[in-house]
């Protein structure tokens, strides 16, 4: 029987909530989120309710594969209100409720706004992208 298993679930930042909803259904049956390494390594246990959170840090890149400075900095904040970082990739950081009394990372607002600008980098990178290729097809064609 398998203890560790993989998957690729595909995730935009303004889904965090179906994001956390879907680690937290997994642990119901038994699969907990472990770590990301391509894609997200869970391991068999008893079946628990573990309850998720997944945050969108709007200063991480869409490059970064491992947790940087920044974001353990922020995993010892949320560690202080009763969240446990697990894992953190992109901009995405997956915290684990460890206290049953611990209190929400952020407000809706910030949550909000932190999303909106994360999307908004993400949209942009990829436009700038597509226009840099654009060019060098105009460009090669002797335009």
């Amino acid at each position: 029987m398998k203890t560790r298993k993989r998957e690729f679930p595909k995730f935009r930042y303004r889904e965090c909530d179906a994001f956390a909803e879907y680690l937290q259904e997994r642990s119901m049956k038994g699969w907990h989120f472990k770590e990301w390494k391509f894609g997200l390594v869970f391991e068999k246990g008893e079946p628990e309710d573990i309850v998720y959170d997944v945050e969108v840090l709007p200063k991480g890149s869409e490059m970064s594969l491992r947790p940087e400075m920044e974001t353990e900095e922020y995993a010892e904040y949320c560690k202080a209100a009763g969240w446990k970082m697990i894992d953190a990739q992109r901009r995405f950081c997956i915290f684990r409720k460890e206290k049953l009394n611990a209190v929400p990372i952020v407000t809706e607002e910030e949550r909000f706004d932190n999303v909106y600008h994360a999307e908004w980098k993400s949209w942009l990178n990829l436009s700038g992208a597509t226009l840099f290729l654009q060019f060098c097809i105009v460009w090669n064609s002797g335009f």
